[in-house]
């Protein structure tokens, strides 16, 4: 059975949650793109596997606990729309964030991951593609 978008979604950021980085890498299309928050990254841009574990490696190294929750998850147009919560621990500039993202899937796998600055903006990505 094929999995919805936001079904994709949830279950990658319950892999990573529970600590399976490799199982949330694989969450991802070989040549995927993430575009970051400043916040969470340093490389305003990461692509494909190999960055996404290295950014795994790297939020891991920087804050004792990190995880990721949701708020509303829904499938729209090409992808899925997620308010994602990164939530950290309050050293090295950690803290919480909720960021308002398109997420686009294709063949059960993450093609890219775009944070907008509003859930209306986001849902209209989603739309035009």
């Amino acid at each position: 059975m094929t999995m919805s978008p936001a079904e994709v979604v949830r279950a990658a950021i319950e892999r990573f949650t529970a600590g399976d980085d490799a199982g949330f890498v694989e969450s991802f299309a070989p040549d995927a793109v993430i575009w970051t928050e400043p916040q969470l990254s340093q490389a305003p841009v990461l692509s494909g596997r190999e960055q996404i574990a290295a950014w795994c490696r790297e939020v891991r190294e920087r804050w004792s606990t990190v995880k990721f929750a949701h708020g509303d998850l829904f499938d729209e147009g090409a992808g899925a729309y997620v308010e994602l919560d990164v939530i950290t621990d309050a050293e090295n500039a950690g803290g919480a964030w909720r960021l308002p993202i398109a997420v686009f899937v294709h063949d059960g796998l993450v093609v890219e991951v775009l944070p907008q600055p509003d859930r209306e903006t986001a849902i209209a990505v989603l739309g035009s593609r």
